[in-house]
């Protein structure tokens, strides 16, 4: 999900991944394993303040980092 909001027309930002993943929870146990032929809902009215939650909670997920920078993180 990460490489699916970096994406320039998505929103050109990989940290808004959490975005798509709420807005998918229905279908989508692990963030890390999409399959083809998904159909993902992706909001488009994003307000600054729903951008900056995501980004908060992208940064403290380890889910797209290494262990290393999980814990340098700390």
């Amino acid at each position: 999900m990460y490489t699916i909001a970096r994406q320039p027309f998505i929103y050109a930002d990989g940290m808004l991944w959490p975005l798509i993943y709420g807005a998918n929870r229905d279908q989508i146990k692990d963030p890390r394993q999409i399959y083809p032929g998904q159909i993902l809902n992706i909001p488009r009215d994003i307000s600054e303040k729903d951008m900056e939650q995501a980004r908060t909670r992208a940064k403290e997920s380890s889910i797209f980092t290494s262990e290393e920078e999980a814990r340098s993180k700390k």
